[in-house]
């Protein structure tokens, strides 16, 4: 009986991340979607305009997932190693209540831009299929990877596909045609 079932539950396993994965709305060669979410600590930040020219990296993240709580952190140190590129770290919460994440931020304090999406309406557009989900975007505004999930080792991947894609950009750091904002979000 075991031996039966154990090929209906792989192959259900496999139909489930398909169909997780089909209802993915932006991957790697696609455009990423604009966006204007308000900051942690006042203003709005504005996709593409506010990062033309610059390599991209958006981490979506909650207060209810675990990965996060651990993931967060080590992302902040990431942002510290590439302060002064033409690069930024954004970390998008998607809760629905700002509240909820605010007190997140206050048992684990990062220094990050932090933005708040808590209409949903970016993450709804983006569809990812789990959580955290990070996209790495090159200056062009072109998804170049995607990551869903956390485990030890991603933080290197991260920060070798972002020095690849640092690599690639013209001298002077913008790949952009004319000027392009180069304050925090």
């Amino acid at each position: 009986m075991r031996r039966r079932l154990l090929p209906l539950c792989v192959l259900g396993t496999f139909a489930v991340v398909f169909a997780l994965h089909a209802g993915e709305r932006i991957g790697p060669g696609d455009k990423f979607a604009a966006f204007s979410l308000e900051k942690r600590g006042g203003g709005t930040a504005r996709y593409p305009e506010d990062f033309r020219g610059r390599v991209v990296f958006i981490d979506f993240w909650a207060s209810w997932c675990p990965e996060c709580k651990v993931e967060l952190p080590k992302l902040a140190e990431l942002d510290k190693k590439f302060r002064g590129k033409p690069f930024v770290l954004l970390a998008v919460n998607v809760d629905s209540s700002r509240k909820e994440a605010e007190k997140f931020l206050e048992r684990v304090p990062v220094d990050l831009p932090v933005l708040f999406d808590t209409n949903q309406k970016l993450i709804q557009e983006v569809a990812p299929v789990g959580m955290p989900a990070s996209y790495l975007i090159g200056p062009e505004g072109v998804v170049q990877k995607r990551y869903i999930g956390f485990q030890d080792g991603y933080i290197e991947t991260y920060q070798t596909d972002i020095e690849a894609l640092l690599a690639k950009m013209p001298p002077g750091g913008s790949a952009a045609k004319g000027p392009s904002k180069t304050e925090s979000p």
